[in-house]
């Protein structure tokens, strides 16, 4: 039921809800495809049955078994106001619906053309499955850009990790260090992105086996710098007061992360960007802490 209000009105819903995407390994390691870039590095294209995936929306309680992903020492299924899509390799139940799923890797970049597979599709009664839904790996610093043809988009996850500012900045330090930081992350990514487009383009249809020019091309993307503003360092220390207030609490931590999902309609796919905030706090009825998430905020940003 969920999943289907999500569907109806995508924007509104992740307006109103925290969504987490949270799945399964990739079902067919033998259907991915690595492809070495000439500038350094690689990225891996998924195909085949892993493309298509099925997906839930469930409130975290609900969630079995327990995303042990989510975090290595607090269960969200505990948490206040979170929903996960819960992304299955086959399908769990007749509410779920078919979704393309990008997943993520470290230091790495994967690519997804949100068309039907020609090489192993998924099919259920001899039908092609070919979704209207799209999401990725949950965001905490990665960019996903949105390339191609509304009808038929390229997305690309993309994740840097272990790259540093030229004078080692990362994330930890001041706002001037997150900023420079930011950019070198962003930076080679989208250097990534361009060598991808340049050696392996895939924006256009394939004509006798020959890739033609994208009738409409447009690039999108979403940023760390877009979808985890608040957590700079003078941004964070202003999210917490706002939340010490409105929640009439002492010393909050509040921190943000991403979430970015495509939904088809009329042939056309549009891309949007979600910010959900998790603020914790020590309770004021025992020893222990309230992990409560709030405040999502949704838009578009491609094309």
């Amino acid at each position: 039921m969920f999943v289907q209000n999500f569907m109806s009105r995508p924007h509104g819903f992740a307006s109103m809800h925290c969504l987490y995407p949270y799945t399964d390994p990739i079902a067919r390691l033998d259907h991915l495809e690595t492809v070495p870039l000439a500038g350094g590095g690689n990225f891996t294209e998924i195909r085949g049955e892993n493309k298509v995936s099925f997906c839930q929306i469930l409130p975290c309680a609900m969630v079995n078994p327990l995303p042990s992903d989510l975090s290595p020492v607090v269960s969200y299924t505990t948490d206040i106001g979170l929903w996960v899509m819960r992304i299955t390799a086959n399908r769990p139940s007749p509410s779920a619906v078919p979704a393309y799923y990008l997943p993520w890797r470290k230091d790495h970049m994967m690519r997804m053309k949100l068309k039907p597979s020609p090489n192993h599709p998924k099919q259920e009664l001899g039908v092609t499955l070919d979704p209207d839904l799209f999401v990725t790996a949950a965001l905490q610093g990665c960019t996903v850009i949105v390339s191609g043809e509304p009808a038929q988009p390229l997305v690309y996850h993309l994740n840097a990790a272990s790259v540093r500012g030229a004078g080692g900045e990362t994330f930890g330090g001041d706002d001037a260090q997150f900023d420079i930081a930011a950019q070198a992350k962003i930076g080679h990514m989208q250097a990534l992105f361009g060598q991808a487009q340049v050696q392996a383009p895939k924006e256009g249809a394939k004509l006798a086996g020959i890739r033609q020019p994208a009738v409409a091309s447009l690039t999108g993307s979403a940023h760390v710098t877009q979808y985890m503003s608040g957590v700079k360092p003078i941004a964070n220390e202003a999210l917490r007061t706002y939340y010490s207030n409105l929640l009439g609490v002492r010393n909050p931590s509040v921190a943000q992360y991403g979430t970015v999902f495509g939904i088809r309609a009329t042939g056309t796919w549009r891309f949007y960007r979600q910010t959900r905030t998790r603020v914790s706090y020590k309770s004021p009825h025992g020893a222990g802490y309230i992990y409560q998430w709030m405040d999502p905020v949704c838009m578009r940003f491609w094309p």
